[in-house]
């Protein structure tokens, strides 16, 4: 894993937009060397707590900056329904990242990504 010896990743927890309204997912949107994914608010399944809103990049150097914004903190959310999860908690699983310029499948067969678990 060369790729991984080369970069170094931060995950962090970011409120990048702040809105009450419901809107309509957009686009990525570049903003002070960010680029951003903002998802449609309130379209979650489960309640606000399971809502991803968002998530934005950004590269410096060697270095690649991952935000992602939710209302579910990283230890997962641990009411109702997730007393039957493994754990007994739902939390965020993985992020995998891909870039080999391969598709998924033939990235995970060759061990070219690289993954994060929360």
């Amino acid at each position: 894993m060369s790729i991984f010896n080369k970069l170094s990743f931060a995950v962090l927890s970011a409120v990048m937009v702040t809105i009450g309204a419901t809107q309509a997912a957009q686009a990525g949107q570049l903003h002070n060397g960010w680029n951003y994914g903002i998802d449609a608010f309130g379209d979650g399944s489960g309640g606000d707590i399971y809502d991803i809103q968002g998530m934005a990049i950004k590269s410096s150097g060697d270095n690649i900056f991952i935000a992602l914004n939710s209302n579910m903190p990283l230890s997962g959310n641990s009411e109702g329904s997730a007393s039957h999860a493994r754990g007994g908690s739902i939390g965020w699983g993985d992020l995998f990242l891909n870039f080999s310029g391969d598709d998924f499948q033939t990235a995970s067969q060759n061990g070219d990504l690289i993954g994060i678990n929360f």
